[in-house]
């Protein structure tokens, strides 16, 4: 569990839900106090809706400082006349800053690129934001939710396709943690039960990542919960840390899932779950900078590959050092025809017709490339867990090495194949 935070004053109304400051960790030292935001109206307002809106991506910048340089924020915010919206990152360097007259999208834009032609900033990107569909769960899942049973949670084709119950004889993944940044989990789902433990709602800013209806047209409540209990599901023994960075919209932004990934390396995470996209495909430096900065420590992250059903590189799947995942269709042969594919992809796991916990208890079925990843994530859990004790290192070579065909390609490695992962590493 993360034992510090600190609120910091957010300057636009996307950012006015004050953020957890980063777990100090190792060498990070505390940053020197900025000075909080002045601008005027929209700043005032706070609550879940303010991750909703699109002006956090049109006024706010994330950037980097150089610190290697003596690179300080004050002179930047002197030079440039820049507000501070955030600093629970300036222990790395990554601030959130705006222009100081709080004006809009054309600004920011100018300052993005006049910060990134600085000497002492090592890069500069628009906030953008992240979310699981446009409008919703619905469409991400690509049919419409079906309620099912806790026997066919359970006893689910998934679950045979990958020999989830002769996988569990080599290993639950007990001692591992999983965290899974999503829209909460429910706590009181059964299929969850005793499996969670505590972590942090960034859209509110306070300890309960319950799964929850807090925005206009809330279609993406359930989707984290639903990919919590597929981790359950694949690595019954491993420890759920929810993360909650999607508003009930399935809408948030890149610095804040920066935050949250670093958090969750320093709460103990052992692998981490992205179950979303960036809007517009966007390769996002913040988003490579952390992750990178995760799997230097030893932590496995795994993402889904998108459901746009073609080639195109859809992030944070496609950034170095993640483990992609594409959707198997229910035959367990081939992709699904929603599922996104190519050389960027790395393997594929069942994703059509996938049964998952829900809030207030039920179950449901769904489908996407949301499904198939937490899958990969429990198996990671599993290979962790197991006898051998691998590294995240070793765990992802196993997933790759040892897998089952899929016809028609699609994938770099193939369809996941845990038993063999396991078996792999006991002959090691």
């Amino acid at each position: 569990m993360i034992t510090t935070r600190r609120l910091v004053t957010a300057a636009l109304a996307l950012l006015a839900v004050p953020a957890a400051i980063l777990a100090q960790t190792g060498a990070a030292q505390a940053a020197a106090p900025v000075p909080p935001s002045t601008c005027a109206g929209p700043s005032a307002q706070s609550g879940p809706s303010a991750l909703n809106t699109a002006q956090v991506a049109s006024t706010d910048v994330v950037v980097k400082l150089d610190t290697s340089s003596g690179a300080d924020i004050g002179a930047l915010q002197d030079k440039y006349q820049l507000g501070v919206s955030s600093a629970v990152l300036a222990s790395r360097g990554i601030y959130l800053v705006h222009p100081a007259d709080c004006a809009g999208g054309q600004a920011a834009q100018r300052l993005t690129a006049d910060l990134a032609d600085d000497p002492d900033v090592t890069y500069a990107e628009p906030d953008s934001t992240v979310e699981l569909k446009a409008s919703g769960f619905s469409e991400w899942s690509h049919g419409k939710a079906q309620p099912a049973s806790e026997a066919d949670y359970e006893f689910q084709p998934a679950a045979a396709r990958l020999r989830l119950g002769l996988a569990h004889r080599f290993s639950t993944g007990r001692g591992v943690t999983v965290a899974v940044l999503d829209t909460g989990v429910d706590p009181n789902q059964p299929a969850l039960a005793g499996r969670l433990t505590s972590g942090w709602n960034y859209v509110e800013d306070d300890s309960d990542t319950d799964d929850v209806a807090d925005a206009p047209g809330s279609q993406a409540v359930g989707h984290g919960t639903f990919v919590a209990g597929l981790v359950a599901l694949a690595a019954p023994g491993a420890r759920i840390l929810p993360e909650r960075v999607l508003d009930g919209a399935g809408n948030g932004d890149v610095f804040v899932v920066a935050q949250a990934i670093l958090d969750a390396v320093a709460s103990g995470a052992d692998v981490i779950n992205l179950s979303f996209g960036t809007d517009k495909q966007l390769s996002s430096p913040v988003m490579a900078d952390v992750i990178s900065q995760a799997t230097r420590a030893g932590v496995l992250v795994v993402a889904a590959a998108g459901n746009d059903g073609d080639d195109t590189p859809h992030y944070p799947a496609a950034l170095p050092r993640v483990l992609s995942v594409a959707a198997m269709d229910a035959s367990g042969h081939n992709l699904a025809r929603f599922s996104d594919f190519g050389s960027w992809v790395d393997v594929a796991a069942p994703g059509q017709d996938v049964v998952g916990p829900v809030p207030g208890g039920g179950y449901a079925t769904w489908s996407g490339t949301s499904m198939a990843a937490p899958l990969v994530a429990g198996e990671a859990a599993l290979l962790l867990g197991g006898p051998a004790r691998p590294d995240a290192a070793h765990v992802v070579n196993a997933i790759e090495a040892w897998h089952d065909p899929l016809y028609g390609g699609g994938t770099a490695y193939g369809a996941v194949s845990p038993v063999a992962a396991l078996r792999a590493q006991l002959w090691r």
